[in-house]
């Protein structure tokens, strides 16, 4: 994984995880 994947995760963790799939696929 890279920082650009990690990093919405992580905010994601702390917002509820929904975030985090919203940015994760974008990521790539």
């Amino acid at each position: 994984m890279t920082v650009q994947v990690l990093l919405p995760r992580l905010l994601a963790d702390c917002t509820g995880g929904r975030s985090a799939v919203a940015l994760d696929l974008p990521a790539g």
